[in-house]
């Protein structure tokens, strides 16, 4: 239950704030709104969906216990992440 709330909660909160957002948006312009998605983003919620399909992969085939490696791999993921955003903003300039 703990997992579905922390996965879920900030996902429906982000879906449901962003999509009634832009639907109002776009019933008020009368097309679609343009949405730049800078690279950091990108890279960014790549990461955030490859630890979240993870989490959500793993943890229920590891009988919901999760263990140090698991740990470790996530640290290492946000490492990965933290990186390769770093790169990608500072690439640019």
């Amino acid at each position: 239950m703990g997992v579905g709330a922390a996965i879920g909660g900030p996902a429906m909160n982000m879906l449901l704030g962003i999509g009634i957002a832009c639907t109002i948006k776009c019933g008020k312009l009368g097309h679609a709104y343009p949405l730049a998605a800078p690279h950091s983003l990108i890279v960014s919620g790549s990461f955030l969906m490859a630890s979240l399909l993870g989490s959500m992969t793993i943890v229920p085939f590891n009988k919901f216990a999760v263990g140090k490696k698991y740990g470790i791999w996530l640290f290492t993921l946000y490492l990965a992440m933290f990186s390769s955003t770093m790169y990608v903003t500072l690439a640019k300039k």
